[in-house]
């Protein structure tokens, strides 16, 4: 498997290497996006263009990991810092350049500016390595619901009576979110799968609404397949989840929306439809023998130091909670004080969220409320 895993990954990368522009690649400092630079140096004859951008919040800032793997692999290496004044700046842009609403992308827009502005064309990105290789924690936890299924013989009543309970004391959206699975009829792909994706649960999101719809659409599409997935292990399975459902629908159209915002055409690797093919094909145990994206780090071992894949994940992701709170909290009280206002949606609920938040509620997350602005300005934007 491990051999297997380095023919295609590698294959893959030089595929995507075929260009008659400037090409470089987005690098964060984390298992995957340092993987497509190490096999992208080796297939290359000259120095790799890589980018990373950082934070005056450390908790947030990768840059020295990158930094990390650049010197290692001698890459032409551009760190940009960015403060909250610049996505400020930008954060007009950003939602004009999106064609429907969607909770992602700020960050892609950002270093696809700085990109783009460096006079390269095409990038690389380690989109994917996630998907395929178990490394999200809501891999290990839909593999230890399906496991426990059992629990769905007790009776719904007093499994009900325990989701109350733990619903009501919840200190943040894991709890919440198990609660409600709690009250469940039936566990499988399209019913535990959008649950732990969502950032708003069915229920959380029909709260906001005046008249709520009946129907949840993403149940509805995994379950024409849940029979069909059901031989795979329960990875495999969440893969298809994030296949079907935000890989494709969230993930790569904000991605491709915001890169080109700046004619910046972003490729994956990872998405090889030969890899894709092989990961599905794969037991968990081989995929996942006890940590996350081991069979990847493996099969592409010695190209990590161990500093790269034993540290904690922090995924791609801009210092948006204190910048809310403070900086953009301006812009969030127009927006949603307008999102408010409006006769689809109850007021009350949309305020609560962003006053919540403010006061630090651990059971609000910031991209709850980064998904109201956005839907609050494209639907003023487009004068609906």
């Amino acid at each position: 498997a491990k051999g297997k895993v380095k023919e295609l990954f590698i294959d893959a990368v030089r595929l995507r290497m075929v260009s008659d522009v400037p090409i470089g690649a987005f690098l964060s400092g984390g298992i995957d996006s340092s993987l497509v630079v190490a096999c992208m140096s080796e297939l290359s004859d000259a120095p790799v263009n890589t980018f990373t951008i950082s934070f005056d919040e450390k908790e947030y800032d990768e840059s020295v990991f990158a930094q990390q793997i650049a010197s290692m692999y001698k890459t032409n290496h551009h760190r940009m810092l960015v403060k909250p004044e610049e996505f400020l700046y930008s954060v007009e842009d950003i939602l004009a350049s999106m064609d429907m609403p969607s909770g992602d992308g700020p960050n892609s827009y950002l270093v696809a500016k700085h990109t783009r502005a460096a006079g390269v064309k095409v990038a690389m990105s380690g989109l994917g390595g996630d998907e395929l290789f178990a490394g999200y924690s809501k891999f290990l936890i839909y593999k230890r619901i399906m496991k426990h299924r059992w629990i769905l013989q007790f009776p719904k009543v007093l499994r009900s009576a325990i989701a109350t309970i733990l619903t009501s004391s919840a200190k943040n959206p894991q709890s919440l979110k198990l609660g409600f699975l709690l009250g469940m009829n039936t566990w499988d792909l399209s019913t535990v799968y959008p649950v732990l994706r969502r950032t708003y649960r069915m229920d959380e999101a029909q709260k906001l609404l005046t008249h709520p719809s009946p129907s949840d659409s993403v149940e509805e599409k995994l379950r024409t397949i849940s029979q069909t997935v059901s031989r795979f292990g329960e990875f495999s399975q969440c893969t298809v989840g994030e296949m079907e459902t935000y890989t494709r629908d969230v993930l790569l159209r904000d991605t491709d929306q915001m890169s080109m915002a700046h004619a910046l055409e972003v490729r994956v690797p990872f998405f090889d439809y030969r890899l894709i093919e092989y990961m599905l094909s794969l037991s968990d145990e081989v995929k996942y023998p006890h940590t996350p994206k081991k069979l990847l780090v493996d099969a592409l071992a010695p190209r990590l130091p161990v500093e790269i894949y034993e540290r904690r994940k922090m995924g791609f992701t801009l210092p948006m909670e204190q910048w809310l709170k403070n900086e953009l909290a301006p812009m969030v009280d127009q927006k949603l004080l307008y999102l408010a206002s409006r006769n689809e949606f109850n007021g009350a609920e949309v305020l609560k969220q962003w006053e919540g938040f403010k006061k630090g509620d651990k059971r609000i997350v910031w991209s709850q409320v980064w998904k109201l602005i956005v839907l609050s300005d494209w639907i003023q934007r487009n004068n609906l």
